[in-house]
């Protein structure tokens, strides 16, 4: 409709106290009074379910709206009430969600979520939280404190959930090595597809994406890398299957920034 949700590390909207969440108007930037879901930290990410009445949200925070919430919540889309029947225990950071129909994914540096061992991503029920056992996508990588044991930065999902594309400092997945930073994997279980993307460049010993989109029919798959500054568009259909890495095009945009070496966001506008 007429009005946008944006996320991140601020504490004021319109020069009313936001902490994390607000709601403006996008004809005139106002500050819906409304909505309130204040954080105590940073929200990384956020989402909307199908029928745009609830919105989920991922990031550093432990409390919504002076309420115990580990770094996962959903709120009223209208009003920012947060769900008491939705709440998860994720040990670390989230940095990325997708809805899709009833499951909310997650991604980020977290080992655990409630008494479940999972390794920077997760699928968890949309209604109550509870980790979905059936799908499994554990990453590892080196650590350090740019790639923290192969975090997960950015996921896309399928419209029709069938496929789940992973993007960070990973170097396995499930155990199997992969060399570009992104992943397809199965929606249905979380394993590694067959076909896979690939064409990530490097830049030392930078290599991996930073970012995904996915179009809004599920055909292109859009990735900005860590270094040195390159787009890419991947078939996100046919994968490798009919063309080398799945590549329909990648090109340079230049940044060249020494404190952001990388592309963080973007929309695909159709």
């Amino acid at each position: 409709g007429g009005t946008t949700v944006m996320a991140g590390d601020f504490v004021s909207a319109g020069g009313q106290y936001r902490r994390g969440v607000a709601k403006i108007d996008l004809a005139t930037g106002t500050l819906d009074p409304t909505f309130t879901a204040n954080a105590d930290n940073m929200v990384l990410d956020l989402e909307l379910n199908a029928d745009r009445t609830k919105l989920y949200l991922g990031g550093t925070f432990r409390a919504v709206n002076g309420v115990a919430r580990q770094r996962v919540a959903a709120v009223d889309a209208t009003t920012g009430a947060l769900d008491p029947a939705f709440s998860p225990m994720v040990n670390k950071d989230v940095y990325t969600i997708a809805v899709r129909q009833n499951f909310v994914y997650l991604g980020g540096q977290f080992t655990q979520i409630g008494t479940v061992a999972r390794q920077h991503a997760a699928r968890i029920s949309a209604v109550n939280g509870a980790v979905d056992t059936t799908w499994t996508a554990n990453t590892n990588g080196p650590s350090g404190t740019t790639t923290h044991e192969g975090m997960v930065l950015s996921l896309a999902v399928a419209p029709d959930n069938s496929r789940v594309f992973l993007a960070g400092p990973f170097q396995t997945v499930n155990g199997v090595a992969l060399g570009d930073g992104v992943v397809a994997l199965d929606g249905a279980t979380g394993a590694v597809l067959p076909k896979q993307l690939g064409g990530v460049r490097s830049c030392g010993t930078l290599h991996w994406i930073v970012t995904l989109k996915l179009s809004a029919d599920g055909q292109r798959l859009y990735g900005g890398d860590v270094c040195p500054d390159w787009i890419y568009q991947w078939d996100a259909v046919n994968l490798s299957q009919t063309k080398a890495n799945g590549l329909n095009w990648s090109t340079n945009i230049n940044g060249e920034s020494p404190d952001y070496p990388y592309i963080k966001n973007w929309n695909i506008v159709q």
